[in-house]
């Protein structure tokens, strides 16, 4: 053996042992869920819970992971590791998060619990196990519309980016209608239409379509859909974001699901008049800051007074919202296009914001 091997393998020894004790504190060992055998814990940080569960082809779980001060995403794992669903519903820190799924295939299938933030400060849950049971002929019938419908509305909205005529002919009904909040319907011919035109003028416009937030409700041979799009378009060479909502009617008609109508409107808030509040010099204080955005900008807070400026640190432009008071917690701006809500600990500090404008929402994380 050399002189170099044997302090490379201790080394070596040691790292993995530093990594293993990591990952010991982060995630702890999974534990079975049992029938009226609740569960509570403590989480923060990056730490996660993981529970397993053996089912049987085509049974049927239900639990809930109550939150008790913790805003947790919950995601069921199939038996060869896959994630299946994430469900994080808008229900803060508090309240239930709902867990639903019918097996597949045999199996034990793991639920891990996380925190929805990674510097989220310690809070609790409880976690319980509702029932077991083999799902009647109509749930495996809603899955597999759920599925099916889902996965049109994907093609659907693929189609539409791509200004694909053929599929979008094949994807809709015969007798397909888009409607708006006002004006008459238009036709599916209407709609390639000004596709077409769209592109012509400027190819490079929109640049990306996406549907989120898919809400499938089955009834027989028909789907109701709702959901949320997000355009990214560019214009004068800039890149912003228009965020819409849309149901969609789905009917199965020849052995396939194709779309009926649709109605898409903006999902920017009505604008409405909200009463101005005068709050004092230290309240107001208690919200300047700055915060951190998911998108990567960080956003400044600043006292103007009688009303709060919030502004991205570092823009070209003059960009800024004025908003004033509504209580303690909610500013809005005059004109309503924006609005934030701080959440305080009960010793009134902020912990976050939820911030608002051009109808996207946006959690906000204070920064030192």
């Amino acid at each position: 053996m050399s002189h170099t091997t044997a302090p490379t393998t201790l080394r070596t020894a040691i790292c993995l042992a530093c990594i293993l004790a990591a990952v010991s504190a982060v995630a702890a060992p999974a534990q079975d869920l049992r029938l009226n055998a609740p569960i509570e814990r403590t989480l923060s940080g990056q730490e996660e819970d993981s529970y397993t569960i053996r089912l049987e082809k085509k049974q049927r779980l239900k639990a809930v992971a109550e939150q008790k001060g913790v805003d947790v995403v919950v995601q069921i794992l199939s038996p060869k590791g896959e994630v299946l669903a994430t469900i994080d519903g808008p229900t803060g820190d508090q309240g239930p998060e709902t867990i639903e799924w019918i097996a597949a295939e045999a199996g034990v299938y793991r639920i891990v619990v996380k925190p929805l933030e990674a510097n989220t400060k310690p809070g609790k849950y409880e976690i319980r196990l509702l029932e077991v049971r083999k799902a009647t002929r109509a749930e495996l019938e809603n899955v597999r519309t759920n599925q099916d419908v889902k996965e049109a509305e994907k093609e659907w909205f693929a189609a539409r980016f791509r200004g694909d005529e053929a599929a979008l002919r094949v994807l809709a009904a015969t007798d397909y209608a888009r409607v708006f909040p006002s004006g008459p319907p238009v036709t599916l011919d209407q709609v390639i239409h000004q596709i077409q035109e769209l592109r012509k003028r400027d190819p490079g416009v929109l640049r990306s379509l996406e549907p989120d937030l898919i809400d499938v409700r089955p009834y027989g041979d028909t789907a109701l859909v709702s959901g949320h799009t997000v355009g990214t378009n560019v214009r004068n060479g800039r890149e912003f974001h228009v965020p819409s909502q849309f149901v969609h009617l789905w009917r199965r008609q020849d052995g396939k699901w194709r779309l009926s109508a649709e109605e898409v409107f903006p999902a920017a808030p009505i604008p409405q008049t909200h009463p101005v509040v005068s709050l004092s010099d230290e309240r107001m204080r208690g919200c300047v800051g700055r915060f951190q955005h998911p998108g990567g900008t960080v956003l400044v807070v600043e006292n103007a007074g009688d009303h709060l400026v919030v502004r991205p640190e570092t823009s070209s432009t003059d960009l800024k919202w004025e908003l004033y008071p509504e209580n303690e917690a909610e500013f809005f701006t005059k004109d309503d296009v924006a609005s934030v809500t701080f959440v305080r600990d009960v010793q009134g500090k902020v912990i976050h914001a939820l911030f608002i404008a051009g109808g996207q929402a946006a959690r906000l994380t204070p920064l030192p």
